[in-house]
């Protein structure tokens, strides 16, 4: 077996892996699937934002870039306006010096849009996002309306620090992993559901509370089946309002979810795969948060992709196809080695691209082909000298793998690397990452140190003070958009900075991504599976037979 370059440790190639190579035409890689992911990872800035001017215009602009990054950031409208042509950077290739080398001067001239997001309306703190209004503090958002602090939301209005949230949910708080859900409260793994309250797994049900593993129900209050005035009166009787009691409600949710019976993967409508959280999923092996995939091995947060391996945030419902080694990416087909690139078809080594096909090596193209190094070429100049590429990469070490640590734009701490692989600054460094010790943060600046109980007795004047994290102690403020939502909905104000609260989220489901053959926990069942539940968790573990046969 192979030797992972990055961490030492022995990875498996299958005959499917080397399959797939060779169909794409590129060489066996030298990292583990897990380092592969983590170095995309390190790509990918989703929430780390920084006040800047635009390097065109000079109006002030928010962008995921720090302001002493070594290449220009334009705002939205310079950057897709015909003032400047990226291929005015286009550049020789020098046979004499590594590619990488010459990519990342490249890399480093082109300006980069402030925060990849388009056509949105009164959201310009959102980041990887396009046709949403009035969204605030969110990334990886589109077509949706009102949402605060949430991540993965797509089709959905009123979303408020919640993650992988689909298909029309509306006044959502506290979600994750939902479809069309609607006026629910810390709701973990629930579809086709309204007015849930601490709930987890549950489907197609309504007015129910710290309930579990329902299908098809209403009125059910602590497992307990009432009648609608019953539930009724008994839900009147919490109050959702007070931090307090909100507080022992959520570790209520968690010891009573930690004792329940789990499904060892969540799945629905899966063939052949493992993985956790899939839908209409075929042939997809170690895969995460996929929706309507088929073939796919080592993919993280996609929809609608087929016959893609070791790629993350990427796929439309669309279709994309013969991705490899992508992060955030659109539409695309037989595209490599690329990141944040959108509707691209037979590309590599892209960046920050979008409507392009056949290019290698570029960045910040708009509707481009046969371009390398973003200058242009005839097509059978392009399809030769990118052979020639191709061919000395190989030679170099170079060809077949995702761009080097160190090319990142981003510091380690400022990605989603930290959220899923966390590392120290030294061991970053050792690993040959970036590190950001300036990220623009403050703390001791807390205006007041307690916040009331109740949303009631919050003052309107609350938007105005700045607040200490109780976690982190980082400041942070209450927006009036978020204060409306709060009192509406009757809901405290949250104790946690907005990070903080993304770190929670993350929490609803089980990282790191890993997967561990374990049999399942029924007395008298000796069927096996794949699961992210380590063996020395407290859940029981059931397989999908023995799971069904409890709940349905």
């Amino acid at each position: 077996m192979p030797i992972c370059k990055s961490c030492q440790t022995e990875f498996i190639i299958t005959d499917s892996d080397r399959q797939f190579y060779n169909k794409i035409s590129v060489p066996e890689p030298s990292w583990c699937p897990a380092c592969r992911m983590q170095r995309k990872l390190a790509f990918r800035n989703p929430q780390v934002l920084y006040q800047r001017n635009c390097d065109f215009c000079q109006k002030p602009i928010i962008s995921v870039y720090h302001p002493e990054n070594k290449f220009p950031v334009y705002c939205r409208d310079c950057w897709w306006g015909d003032q400047w042509d990226s291929q005015a950077y286009g550049r020789e290739w020098d046979k004499n010096r590594p590619f990488f080398e010459q990519w990342q001067e490249l890399f480093l001239a082109v300006p980069k849009a402030a925060l990849l997001s388009q056509n949105n309306i009164n959201s310009d703190y959102t980041a990887h996002s396009g046709n949403d209004k009035n969204c605030y503090s969110c990334s990886v958002i589109f077509f949706a309306e009102d949402c605060f602090y949430s991540h993965w939301v797509f089709n959905s209005k009123d979303i408020v620090d919640s993650y992988m949230m689909y298909k029309n949910c509306e006044l959502c708080y506290q979600c994750f992993w939902c479809f069309q859900c609607f006026n629910c409260l810390h709701a973990i793994n629930c579809q086709n559901s309204y007015n849930l309250k601490f709930c987890y797994n549950c489907h197609g049900c309504q007015d129910c509370f710290m309930s579990f593993n329902l299908r098809n129900q209403k009125y059910v209050f602590r497992g307990q089946q009432l009648t609608e005035t019953e539930y009724q009166k008994k839900i009147q009787e919490i109050d959702f309002s007070s931090f307090q009691q909100f507080s022992v409600l959520e570790k209520e949710f968690e010891k009573t979810k930690s004792q329940i019976i789990h499904k060892f993967a969540e799945i629905n409508k899966v063939v052949n795969s493992t993985g956790d959280y899939l839908l209409n999923a075929k042939n997809c092996q170690s895969c995460f948060l996929v929706i309507d995939g088929e073939d796919l091995v080592n993919c993280w947060g996609c929809e609608g992709v087929k016959d893609c391996r070791d790629s993350y945030g990427f796929g439309q419902p669309v279709g994309s196809e013969l991705l490899y080694e992508i992060q955030g990416i659109g539409q695309g087909y037989n595209t490599y080695f690329s990141y944040m690139t959108y509707t691209v078809n037979d590309c590599q080594y892209l960046s920050h691209s979008h409507n392009v096909k056949d290019c290698f090596g570029c960045s910040g193209l708009k509707g481009q082909r046969f371009c390398i190094l973003n200058k242009q070429y005839t097509e059978s100049e392009y399809r030769k000298l990118k052979q020639q590429i191709i061919a000395q990469m190989k030679q170099d070490g170079e060809y077949g793998e995702f761009f080097p640590p160190q090319f990142s734009p981003f510091g380690y701490n400022e990605t989603e690397a930290q959220n899923f692989f966390p590392l120290t600054k030294d061991e970053a460094l050792r690993q040959g990452y970036n590190w950001r010790d300036d990220i623009f943060i403050t703390k001791g600046k807390e205006i007041i140190k307690e916040l009331p109980d109740k949303i009631g007795e919050a003052p309107d004047s609350i938007v105005n003070e700045i607040l200490a994290c109780h976690a982190c102690q980082r400041n942070y403020k209450i927006i009036t958009q978020e204060l409306k939502f709060y009192r509406a909905q009757k809901l405290p104000l949250p104790r946690l900075c907005p990070g903080c609260r993304h770190l929670k989220q993350l929490s609803w489901h089980n990282n790191p991504r890993r997967l561990y053959h374990r049999q399942c926990m029924r007395p008298g069942c000796a069927n096996e599976f794949e699961t992210t539940y380590a063996p020395d968790r407290p859940e029981k573990v059931y397989c999908e037979e023995c799971y069904r046969k409890e709940i349905y």
